[in-house]
């Protein structure tokens, strides 16, 4: 099991992201660095771009915590 501290909600997935620091907010959307993507069995799998861009228009959510998820 890993550790994230942020989880973005959008259209296109959700992402988890290991640190609130990993999230930039730009004028039109956010920036996450390293991003995981949480696939349909529940699992945490990292993707191979060092950064995603998520406009405002396709981001439902952005909660803050301790997320504990298993990661492949």
């Amino acid at each position: 099991m890993a550790e994230y501290e942020v989880i973005l909600l959008t259209e296109s997935g959700d992402f988890l992201l290991e640190s609130e620091e990993h999230l930039k907010r730009e004028a039109k959307g956010v920036e996450a660095e390293k991003p995981h993507v949480i696939t349909e069995d529940e699992k945490a799998h990292r993707i191979e771009a060092r950064e995603i861009f998520v406009p405002y228009s396709s981001l439902q959510n952005i909660q803050y915590g301790n997320f504990e998820q298993e990661t492949v």
